[in-house]
């Protein structure tokens, strides 16, 4: 936690005081709305905190996900039709941290909520088949919370009656612990800014039929995202995951490998749109002129 002065630069002394925290902490959702407007929330540097709690809250990357809380809650007001003040215990707290959660949001000490197709499969592959199923998307001080295999091993999912799947939610080793930088561009290759190694590049799920044999259901190629869910539909007694490539890792490791027994997509389709230089090429030179003097005329 860095804290600042109220005074300010007038203040003479050190700028900046640093506090340790003892652990990661969460933000209750009481802090996120008004007490005295029923449908009005707020998110980064103007939620209610005492000074010395805004020197840890306020920092970039707690902001953004602060957004993300505030505006997963509103969708969920205007879903259910009640005001924020509604969601900060009980049922309606526990729908909100779920949502956050399935969409990789990181809720100290809380766990995630498993899927009844996760429940009721028998898992088998790789080492530490049970990290699939407690709830913990990512690692933490001295636990290990993510399954791991060889390029190319598989995780199976048997279950004793055939059942629908509907698609699969993964989230894969991102490398948290990496130092992280802002930068303008994010090159998959060719700079520090890569995509990290751990990441699972390519990979295919298979079903398998009342025969016994394995058909690809759905297939990934160039995969640089850290939550992924995919969709498909197929009614199996066994399902199974395969990573066939890294971004440069000879472990694979994951977090999460879920199916689902419900697809809802979140995650925006992304189109290619006209090239930079093709869209500046179609501008009149005219509006691409130099201006005739420092400033151009404001007439």
């Amino acid at each position: 936690m860095d804290d600042h002065h109220p005074a300010g630069i007038y203040y003479p002394g050190q700028p900046t005081f640093f506090y340790s925290v003892p652990s990661p902490y969460g933000i209750p959702l009481r802090s996120l709305y008004s007490r005295n407007v029923p449908n009005l929330l707020f998110a980064g540097r103007n939620i209610s905190v005492t000074h010395a709690a805004l020197s840890s809250t306020r920092v970039m990357a707690t902001c953004s996900l602060i957004g993300q809380a505030v505006g997963t809650a509103a969708a969920q007001c205007i879903r259910t039709q009640v005001d924020p003040r509604v969601l900060s215990s009980g049922a309606a707290l526990r729908v909100l941290q779920n949502t956050l959660m399935d969409d990789d949001a990181w809720l100290p000490g809380i766990t995630r909520r498993i899927g009844e197709r996760l429940q009721t499969a028998t898992i088998t592959g790789g080492e530490h088949l049970e990290a699939l199923t407690d709830g913990i998307d990512r690692d933490r001080e001295s636990e290990n919370h993510a399954w791991s295999g060889a390029v190319g091993s598989a995780i199976e999912y048997r279950w004793e009656n055939a059942v629908h799947v509907a698609g699969m939610r993964f989230v894969f080793d991102s490398n948290l612990n990496h130092e992280k930088r802002m930068p303008s561009s994010y090159p998959q290759s060719g700079s520090r800014s890569r995509v990290p190694s751990s990441l699972v590049k390519r990979f295919r799920i298979e079903a398998q039929d009342a025969a016994g044999a394995w058909s690809t259901v759905y297939r990934e190629q160039n995969n640089y995202q850290r939550l992924v869910t995919v969709p498909f539909s197929t009614k199996t007694h066994a399902l199974r995951f395969v990573p066939e490539e890294t971004w440069g890792a000879d472990v694979v490791r994951v977090f999460a490998a879920e199916p689902l027994a419900a697809y809802v997509a979140k995650q925006p389709i992304v189109t290619r749109g006209a090239h930079f230089a093709d869209i500046r090429a179609s501008i009149p030179d005219a509006d691409l002129a130099d201006p005739v003097h420092a400033t151009e005329s404001l007439r």
